[in-house]
């Protein structure tokens, strides 16, 4: 159950990094641990996809956020596996 909250969760904070990054960059040292854990395990969707474009939307407004986490990051985008263009464009 909590794994599944745990996807839940990062797909909407990614939704939310979409739709508007700067507002949304505030919470990154707060949740981006948690949420590229739970990244890493979510299998390839739109909604995997749409998650890591928030991520790396947000991520601008706010690069010292994702400072300590750095590498749960780096694992999280080691683990997508084939990413299509579009994301890999943005990695």
């Amino acid at each position: 159950m909590l794994k599944h909250f745990s996807k839940t969760v990062a797909i909407t904070l990614g939704r939310l990094g979409n739709l508007n990054p700067e507002e949304a960059a505030y919470c990154l040292p707060k949740v981006i641990k948690p949420w590229c854990i739970a990244l890493r395990y979510i299998n390839v969707s739109d909604e995997k996809i749409q998650a890591f474009k928030g991520l790396c939307c947000m991520i601008p407004y706010n690069p010292i956020g994702i400072g300590e986490s750095f590498p749960y990051f780096c694992e999280a985008l080691i683990e997508f596996r084939d990413p299509p263009q579009e994301l890999e464009n943005v990695f």
